[in-house]
């Protein structure tokens, strides 16, 4: 698994070497859009998306803003249902 992991995480930089958010290409890392339960991922190319350490740790809910004040912001780039306080 962590090997499908490596590979997915560098296709997705190769394909996708910026911030999907904001453009920057400084401290990137590859986010899993959804998650399957405790630490399984599909590591689908579809599930997964580059974006700074910055707009990660708002995604991830771990920004010293808080999520919800984050996704206010800035957005949430993964809300397909227009409720940008879920995640």
């Amino acid at each position: 698994m962590k090997r499908e992991w490596i590979a997915a995480r560098n296709q997705q930089l190769a394909d996708e070497p910026y911030c999907l958010i904001c453009g920057s290409t400084y401290g990137i890392v590859v986010h899993h859009i959804e998650t399957h339960g405790l630490g399984v991922k599909n590591n689908a190319a579809s599930n997964l998306a580059t974006l700074c350490f910055n707009h990660h740790t708002g995604c991830e809910g771990v920004h010293p803003l808080g999520r919800d004040t984050f996704n206010r912001m800035f957005g949430n780039p993964f809300d397909t249902e227009g409720d940008s306080d879920e995640g």
